[in-house]
């Protein structure tokens, strides 16, 4: 029976790398088309390269604006690069994340409850395709997640085999898992909870108390010391910036976000609503109400609380954003697989079946499959496009150095609108072309670089979301933006992106 179990477990790995494996490419694609993944490896990248080192990581609210987070987030990328310093190196590496993440699924699974449910959620999570996007590139809620399972794993550890230290462990961890994204602050009244009740049957209690409060203590003030000194040298706004509308000012507005965000996180695993809550309330009445231990009803409601907090919190947010419920799709995987546990052979076997179909939108994984490299390969015609007018410039005008333009992007959803962050695009594969820095790490700025060069010349980048692109748009929205510019003819296109020359008009 073991080897049987460990069979099915090592083919649900090997799946899961093999569907996230042909997503190993240039971070162009899904969320990552914003700039997101090429700014976080510009950042790393400098701290190797040029010992330029943050105060702040990014923002951890919305539209560029709220909180700065640690940033510890861009030390770790700098590490994960140390060994071979390239932007698919960060790819590679998020692979092996998201298959410790299925690993952790596993585990978790396995210690509270059995290892038939232990592989039914691994399945869950392994073949939903929006989870299987996680493997697009590296990003803050993605490196957050396993973080934050492993904090989870050291808990529960910790919790049924009576050691404090695995407590103190788990506590660190989750603030670790904080200071990489917010949203895993939403577990921590939950992991403080579970650590206070664990205590309080201990005989030393103010000892383990105290030594808790301390690990917590401390971990925050290493993690956080950078943006401390930050905030105490620059003016409170640089560090906080709450001017946006937040809904937890208003009931309505927050119960309108709620229901908001309960339908974003349903659609992502193919259920509406409705048939989702029925089917938890539904589950939740049949665990609690049957045979299992009281350890096993007592792990159930934990989870059951960690999951819904993320929703709790997520509410609070300005504007629905997926990124902030991410701590609760493996927690929902795990919930649905204990409750299809409760009920017997050969039903168990059709229910998850049933629900690995359901998950995976039909195995909608197969349709969505992707060429590893197309989007590096994209990457590579449009620099060698934009290098080739560069230095067309730079001997027609006679610069000496690479110095004489900048980026300007501009982004094309449902409106058209100046977005700096897919500057990067660019910047990353011309700085590695040119052997010459382009920008520098600013903490001051909101997308944490600026570009250093002067602005003679702007190699204007158009991109376009999810449709085809308006180009006319484009140079409406440039010419109102940079009067002083005159806009030369295009040099490169495709139905996503159109890249021009603009000279500054003497």
């Amino acid at each position: 029976m073991f080897k049987y179990k460990l069979i099915i477990l090592l083919f649900i790995l090997f799946a899961a790398f093999i569907l996230r494996a042909q997503r190993f490419d240039f971070p162009l694609s899904y969320v990552f088309a914003w700039g997101d993944g090429t700014r976080d490896y510009l950042v790393a990248d400098h701290i190797i390269r040029y010992r330029e080192l943050p105060l702040v990581g990014p923002y951890n609210l919305l539209y560029e604006s709220g909180i700065r987070n640690s940033p510890i987030y861009f030390y770790l990328l700098a590490l994960f690069l140390m060994p071979f310093n390239h932007i698919l190196t960060l790819a590679g590496v998020n692979i092996i994340l998201q298959l410790g993440v299925i690993v952790l699924v596993y585990l978790i699974t396995k210690r509270i409850f059995d290892e038939s449910s232990a592989l039914a959620a691994s399945a869950f999570f392994s073949f939903n395709p929006e989870i299987i996007k996680h493997a697009d590139f590296i990003w803050q809620p993605y490196l957050m997640q396993p973080v934050a399972l492993l904090a989870l794993l050291f808990l529960l550890k910790g919790h049924i085999q009576k050691k404090y230290q695995y407590m103190v462990l788990a506590l660190g961890l989750l603030i670790l898992a904080i200071s990489i994204h917010i949203s895993a602050f939403s577990w921590l009244p939950a992991f403080l909870i579970i650590c206070f009740y664990f205590l309080k049957k201990q005989k030393k209690r103010l000892k383990f108390y105290l030594g808790i409060i301390f690990a917590a203590v401390i971990t925050f003030f290493v993690l956080y010391f950078p943006p401390i000194i930050f905030y105490l040298n620059s003016k409170v706004h640089n560090l906080f910036n709450l001017s946006l509308p937040l809904h937890a000012f208003s009931v309505k507005g927050y119960l309108e976000n709620l229901f908001l965000n309960i339908a974003q996180f349903s659609k992502y695993f193919y259920l509406d609503p409705l048939p989702l809550v029925i089917f938890l309330f539904a589950g939740i009445l049949l665990v609690v109400l049957s045979k299992n231990s009281l350890k096993s009803k007592n792990s159930f409601i934990t989870l059951l609380l960690l999951f819904i907090s993320s929703f709790a919190a997520a509410a609070f947010l300005n504007k629905v954003r997926i990124q902030y419920l991410i701590p609760s799709f493996v927690v929902l995987t795990i919930l649905v697989a204990k409750i299809i546990s409760q009920f017997h052979f050969p039903l168990r076997i059709a229910l998850i079946l049933s629900f690995v179909i359901i998950f995976s939108g039909n195995l909608s994984f197969i349709r969505d499959a992707k060429l590893p490299l197309e989007n590096q390969k994209i990457i590579d015609d449009l620099t060698s496009a934009v290098l080739k007018k560069l230095v067309e410039v730079k001997r027609v005008d006679g610069f000496e150095k690479f110095d004489f333009f900048q980026i300007v992007s501009f982004a094309q959803d449902k409106t058209t609108f100046e977005y700096p962050t897919l500057d990067t695009i660019l910047l990353v594969s011309l700085e590695k072309k040119l052997q010459r820095k382009l920008t520098a790490v600013s903490d001051k700025s909101p997308y944490n670089h600026l570009q250093i060069n002067d602005k003679k010349y702007l190699v204007v980048f158009c991109f376009r979301f999810y449709q085809s692109l308006d180009r006319v748009s484009c140079e409406i929205h440039f010419k109102k933006s940079y009067p002083d510019y005159h806009l030369t003819s295009s040099f490169y296109n495709n139905d996503r992106m159109t890249v021009y020359l603009a000279k500054f008009a003497d």
